[in-house]
This record gives C-alpha cells, sequence and structure tokens, in this order.
C-alpha cells in the first residue's frame, strides 16, 4: 500500500496539468479517485479516526475547483463542507503546498449575511474561536494564503481558526503530519464541547460561558419574595437581551446544593473557584423573553442548576429531544413561578424552545 505521503506527493504534481486537461469533475479525471477515495482512506488509517469521523475529499462539483480539499468532519457537527466548522487539508492553487487547517463552512455565512458582510463575520468568529481555545498556541491563526481567486476559496482563507502549512517542495515529515492532526483535533474537540455545532452564533455561546464563569466567582444575592420589579431595560445595543444578575444565579446553584436538577446523578468535576461541584445556571423562561412578563424573570425560581451538557441540550438538540426534560423542570417550577407573578402555561413555554 503507497504511504500517505507519496500519495499526497503524486496527487500535487499531477493536478496542474489535469486541471489545464479537464474542464469537468469527474471521475475520468485520474486525480479523482486518489483524493475522493484513497487519500481520505489512508488519512482514517493514518489517523485512527474513530467510525464518528467521516474524511472526504473533493475536486469540485461541475467545474475542477483551484483549491482541491480533504475534509475531517464530526459527524456531530457536520458532514458538509457548506457548513459548521472542521479540519481541512487545503491545496495551494500552484500546488507547491498545502495547509491543515481548523476552519468553517463558507456557504453558510455567505447565505446568512452575503458575501461582503458575511468575510467580515466570518473573520471575527475566527478570532473569537482563537481565543476561546488553550491548544492552539504554536500554530498560525492569520488568514491563509491559498491564492484564491474565487468567494469560496476566499472564504477558506478568511475562516481560518488554526493551521499549519506543508511545503511539497521536500518530501513530507509524517510524523510532524499526526502531531499536527493530532494537536487540531484535540482543538475540535474543546471548540466542539465550548460551540456546541452552531459556529455562526459562537459570539453570543462564548459569552455564555463568560458569564457562567463570573457566577462562578460571585457571592449569592438574595432578593425579597414576591414578584420582582424589573431592574433595567434591554442590554445597550441589543434587540433581545436582558441584563442578568451573577449573585441571583448564584443563590440559584445554592439552593440546588449545585447538583444536576434534570439528573442528581450526573457527575461533572469540582470548580477550582467555588470548591463545588461544576453545575451552570439556566433561564427556564429565556431573558429573551422578558418583554412578556410585567415582571422580572430573573429570579431564582426560574433559574435551574444543569450540568454542562444537559444545558447544552435545552440549547441545542431538537425539540422532541430536550421536550421531556423542560417538561420536567417546568411542572417543578410552576407553583413558585406563580408566587413570583411570573403566569404562563406549558404550551406557550414550550414555544420559547421552537
Amino acid at each position: 500500500m503507497p504511504n500517505l505521503s507519496r500519495l499526497i506527493e503524486d496527487f500535487s504534481y499531477n493536478y496542474l496539468s489535469e486541471k489545464s486537461t479537464y474542464i469537468k469533475a469527474k471521475k475520468t479525471v485520474p486525480s479523482w479517485s486518489k483524493i475522493v477515495n484513497i487519500i481520505p482512506n489512508e488519512f482514517v488509517e493514518f489517523l485512527s479516526l474513530p467510525y464518528s469521523f467521516k474524511v472526504i475529499g473533493s475536486i469540485g462539483k461541475g467545474n475542477i475547483t483551484e483549491i482541491p480539499w480533504i475534509c475531517f468532519f464530526d459527524k456531530d457537527i457536520t458532514i458538509s463542507a457548506q457548513f459548521g466548522y472542521y479540519i481541512v487539508l487545503l491545496f495551494k492553487t500552484d500546488m507547491t503546498g498545502f495547509f491543515v487547517s481548523l476552519n468553517q463552512g463558507w456557504t453558510q455565512y455567505e447565505n446568512e449575511y452575503g458575501v461582503k458582510k458575511g468575510k467580515r463575520i466570518i473573520k471575527e468568529n475566527a478570532q473569537i474561536a482563537q481565543n476561546s481555545l488553550r491548544t492552539i498556541a504554536d500554530f498560525n491563526k492569520d488568514t491563509l494564503d491559498l491564492g484564491a481567486t474565487r468567494p469560496l476559496g476566499k472564504g477558506y482563507e478568511l475562516g481560518n481558526i488554526a493551521s499549519k502549512y506543508f511545503s511539497l517542495s521536500k518530501r513530507l515529515d509524517e510524523d510532524e503530519l499526526f502531531q499536527t492532526f493530532r494537536a487540531l483535533l484535540a482543538a475540535y474537540s474543546e471548540l466542539k464541547g465550548s460551540v456546541g455545532i452552531d459556529i455562526l452564533n459562537i459570539k453570543s455561546l462564548i459569552s455564555e460561558d463568560l458569564y457562567q464563569s463570573a457566577v462562578q466567582k460571585s457571592e449569592p444575592k438574595e432578593i425579597e419574595s414576591g414578584p420582582a420589579k424589573l431592574r433595567s431595560q434591554k442590554l445597550k445595543g441589543s434587540t433581545n437581551s436582558w441584563p442578568r444578575s451573577v449573585g441571583i444565579s448564584k443563590a440559584a446553584l445554592d439552593k440546588a446544593g449545585y447538583k444536576c436538577e434534570a439528573d442528581e446523578t450526573h457527575q461533572t468535576f469540582m470548580a477550582n473557584v467555588s470548591g463545588q461541584q461544576f453545575m451552570e445556571a439556566h433561564h427556564l423562561i429565556p431573558m429573551e423573553f422578558q418583554e412578556e412578563f410585567i415582571y422580572s424573570i430573573d429570579v431564582p425560581e426560574n433559574i435551574v442548576s444543569l450540568c454542562p451538557n444537559c444545558h447544552r441540550k435545552v440549547h441545542l438538540s431538537v425539540i422532541d429531544e430536550k421536550l421531556p426534560l423542560l417538561e420536567k423542570l417546568f411542572m417543578e417550577r410552576i407553583g413558585s413561578l406563580k408566587e413570583r407573578g411570573i403566569r404562563v402555561g406549558f404550551d406557550k413555554f414550550r414555544s420559547f424552545y421552537e
């Protein structure tokens, strides 16, 4: 079986001449089978990737692409190069080398924001991801230099979160390639833990992490019983965000005994700040719906203690998966919510999550 470095070198050596000979990306192109089947299969074996990963390569759909690629997808996040985020091997347009990059799907940004704004947002989100990761200190975090002339290639250049470049002017060091992938796989997993699947909304998700960290460091704040008056208006510059008191959230965690109210058997770890099992505070009726209530919903009765996995579940899972958990939490709190002047039926409550 040919080794991986030889396969990559052979592909890069022949691709430019094939690109000038063939217009359409079809199986009749000699490099097609190498990039679509052979090299991806070699990588699966080379990296001992689990079944939760999918590796695919492409020389384009329709016309042959200027930047052939091989993507490494965590199937929980995405199985498409157009959406989510993933590790990708990107060849330069002149085939003199390639980048291995933790990157983002450009099409999702173009669809959501258009080309001009999408270019700005994808770069901003890359920088937010970089600042949140602890495992990419030795990687390049700048815009990639692929030599791209088309929007898709430009998107890859801007979407880089962490990358390393490999020149094809010399023999590939497979050990360095292996170590690069293992480090980026760790970063990929770390980002998945903090962001889930939604890279488009990374700014709000990372802000949530900062909020939870602040809760751990705060002192519990007690408030008088009965309906609580609204303390302030929406956050400046926001259309649907209302301020949350970290002290009130800390009081709710204290009352729950730092146990997951979805399932008390769920274990996390001892937080170094609080000395308690780490739990996160979740507003059962999300703060973005404060305008629908005349009294404050930032009260302990509306805040539940959840382990990080259950917290991600109520935010990110499909409604049929989260509904039983939401119903359980709601029914346990409906009486105490009424004492705070917060009256809402289950159908209305469910709509907040749909």
